[in-house]
C-alpha cells in the first residue's frame, strides 16, 4: 500500500526527482492544524474509526 503524505516540489534548478527537491507539506483541507490521521478528512473514512 502507498501512502503519500506531502507532494514533493521541484527544487531550484526546476527539476523533479532530484537532490535538492522541497519536501513540504501542504494541509489542503482546512487552515487549522492538521489532525486528518486523527479524525480523517473524508466521512467514509470515518466508519473505520468507530469499529
Amino acid at each position: 500500500m502507498l501512502l503519500t503524505r506531502a507532494t514533493n516540489l521541484p527544487g531550484p534548478d526546476g527539476i523533479l526527482g532530484t537532490a535538492d527537491d522541497i519536501h513540504e507539506n501542504t494541509n489542503q483541507t482546512s487552515p487549522f492544524v492538521d489532525q486528518n490521521q486523527t479524525y480523517t478528512s473524508h466521512p467514509s473514512h470515518q466508519v473505520f474509526l468507530r469499529v
